[in-house]
């Protein structure tokens, strides 16, 4: 056949082209040809698409980013790097496990935390980012809630059941008693697993790492049987090491001993095929076989097609070595037939590749042939109905929009942030000029205070200057008359009172009896003067206590004053001044009555200056009942009554709060 070729004549007869390509035994030309194919009906197709673990799992993500929710938004990363972890994608893997784990620690979620570092390392030490792994399995040791199983292939739940532990004796790797509660036990797995890591190179060391916690585990196992998965991972790493150590009956007993503990099926196939390489690297081709055979008849493995196919070529690959063809072939083409079936494109493709090099051994061309045209026919509805190569798209989308999600939060934070310094900063300035304003008004209300307290002091010292004049011009007349002894009488008098009144002349309220005392005394000092014109009263309530009420200071003095002076002073008649205090509801009331002339006659006789000195009074009263009002509530209350004739006389009542 000339190999010069027409190029279009190569697109549009595929099975020329086959016939060609392995009439020259070029199988890459035909893995090309077949890939080219695949491309081409990839683009021209479009698969039906079905709901990936992934894909699902990013929109639980999606509604947890909606709501704000970040324990669920890291719960959500947790399980998507399970996923990753199950499905080998170890980088993919840290990088959600390092997502959830910074939220769990923001968060301070203890035990949340603990567990995905203990997840977060095994993904690392699987890369072999040993100081990475090391750390983070510090990190899962920390708080005692270290350990987790490992994602299981039946189900995104990983994490082992809370369990409250009982304090617990144990012995750690040096034989020492470590004193344990909780979850010390998984403290010490991962203590265990940092030395082992840190001893990297010590094989036994790490053999007696590996067997203390298979025996903490163990320990636990009965109590707590979901930690079984990672008993089967620490028999295995056991396994490992023994290899390296080329001790293979004691490997071959650990990956046993894993299998049998493991209860997942991919689990189960993982370990079931290492134990098959170390049987054949020893020449144990029938115990291969057996293993083999036993993963294949699992009921799990049997449920999961894409297991099945792999371990049913796994097998034949055991016959291959074996320099058995013919069982060889009968499996691949079985793989093969349920791998068309359930349109596995890439596990159909496998196996008849893995046909093609046993014919190609054999020289029998034509049934390389006649496979790639089967595999060409059932081409385009493989593709059609392969959910992976969907899935394949989907999980790229899905990690793109995840990113997408990211960077939304990130901004959204970024200005929720800024609207917070803002705020914060509006709320500080706020509350700076409100302080400010408050503290301009409590000035301002304490300057208020003052001026009228300062007010009320000033009309308080306006208040009897008839009393002094009077009292001066009564000492005088009896200076002109030559009555010393009257003279001296009245001054001593005169003296004392005004003493006392100066001593109580800064306080706003004095105690009643001082008050009373002051009244006695000015009164007999105005007997001195008019002691043919008037007689005096004083009834106080005998349920009044005169030493713990308190009354307004000089508020009673000058009404007294009014009612000898313009209302018995003028009577023909000797007069009589009566003086009533009571207490009534938590009030005290207060009666001056005087029968003398009354408000209106007195008025009559008075001149222009003596008329505007009343006023004066009446209205320096007034103004400092206000000022002890607003200064101090207490509702007092101040009325002046003329009697009506056949009564002549004036009362005033004054109350108020005690």
């Amino acid at each position: 056949m000339n190999a010069s070729f027409d190029l279009v004549k190569m697109k549009t007869k595929p099975f020329y082209i086959l016939n060609f390509a392995v009439t020259k035994l070029n199988m890459r030309f035909i893995i090309t040809l077949i890939l080219f194919q695949l491309l081409t009906v990839i683009v021209a197709q479009t698969a039906p698409p079905k709901e990936n673990a992934i894909v699902k799992e990013s929109v639980q993500l999606d509604n947890a980013y909606k709501t704000n929710d970040e324990y669920a938004i890291a719960k959500s990363y947790e399980q998507l790097g399970n996923e990753y972890l199950k499905n080998g994608n170890y980088l993919k893997a840290e990088e959600f496990y390092a997502k959830a784990k910074l939220i769990y620690e923001k968060l301070k979620k203890k035990q949340d935390k603990s567990r995905v570092s203990r997840l977060l390392a095994k993904s690392q030490e699987a890369q072999n980012k040993i100081s990475q792994a090391i750390q983070n399995y510090e990190d899962a040791g920390s708080d005692d809630f270290g350990i987790a199983e490992t994602p299981s292939s039946n189900s995104n739940e990983s994490n082992i059941e809370d369990i409250e532990k009982p304090t617990t004796d144990k012995k750690d790797i040096n034989g020492k008693l470590k004193q344990e509660t909780a979850f010390g036990y998984f403290n010490q797995i991962n203590l265990n697993d940092v030395n082992r890591l840190k001893n990297n190179s010590n094989l036994d060391k790490n053999v007696d790492l590996l067997e203390n916690n298979i025996k903490l585990l163990e320990d636990e196992k009965a109590k707590n049987p979901s930690i079984q998965t990672e008993l089967g991972e620490t028999y295995q790493q056991l396994g490992n090491i023994q290899m390296q150590q080329n001790n293979i009956p004691q490997a071959i007993e650990s990956y046993n001993n894993a299998y049998n503990t493991s209860i997942t099926a991919s689990g189960a196939s993982s370990i079931g095929n290492q134990l098959t390489n170390v049987y054949i690297s020893t020449g144990q081709f029938d115990e291969a076989i057996k293993v083999q055979k036993k993963i294949l008849e699992r009921k799990d493995i049997q449920q999961n097609t894409d297991l099945k196919i792999k371990q049913i070529q796994n097998l034949a690959d055991v016959y291959l070595k074996n320099d058995d063809d013919e069982k060889a072939l009968l499996l691949l083409q079985e793989s093969y037939d349920i791998a068309i079936k359930n349109h596995k494109t890439k596990a159909s493709k496998d196996c008849i590749e893995a046909m093609a090099i046993i014919y190609q051994k054999r020289g029998n061309t034509q049934k390389i042939i006649s496979l790639y045209k089967q595999y060409l026919s059932n081409l385009e509805d493989l593709i059609k109905n392969d959910v992976e190569i969907v899935d394949t798209k989907l999980i790229a989308i899905t990690e793109e929009k995840i990113a997408q999600l990211e960077a939304e939060k990130k901004l959204k934070d970024q200005l929720i942030r800024k609207k917070n310094t803002f705020n914060y900063v509006l709320i500080f300035a706020s509350t700076i000029l409100l302080g400010l304003l408050l503290f301009i008004i409590k000035t301002l209300n304490s300057i208020k205070i003052k001026n009228k307290k300062i007010e009320l002091q000033s009309l308080r010292r306006e208040m009897n200057p008839h009393f002094v004049f009077n009292s001066l011009n009564s000492i005088n007349n009896y200076i002109a008359q030559n009555d010393e002894l009257a003279a001296n009488k009245y001054l001593s008098a005169y003296s004392n009172l005004m003493r006392s009144t100066m001593e109580n002349s800064n306080k706003d309220f004095i105690s009643l009896s001082t008050e009373l005392e002051l009244l006695k005394r000015y009164l007999d000092l105005e007997q001195l003067r008019f002691s043919d014109k008037f007689s005096y009263t004083i009834s106080v309530d005998e349920n009044i206590d005169c030493d713990t009420i308190e009354i307004p200071n000089m508020l009673i003095q000058p009404q007294v004053e009014n009612a000898i002076w313009h209302g018995l002073r003028y009577k023909e008649t000797k007069g009589l001044l009566q003086l009533d205090f009571v207490l009534h509801n938590k009030q005290l009331l207060i009666k001056i009555e005087d029968d003398g002339i009354g408000f209106t006659k007195s008025q009559l006789l008075k001149t222009k200056n003596q008329q505007s000195h009343n006023s004066i009074g009446i209205k320096n009263t007034k103004n400092r009942i206000t000022l002890l009002n607003n200064l101090y509530s207490k509702n007092i209350s101040y009325k002046t009554t003329e009697l009506l004739p056949p009564n002549e006389g004036t009362v005033v009542k004054i109350s108020f709060d005690i």
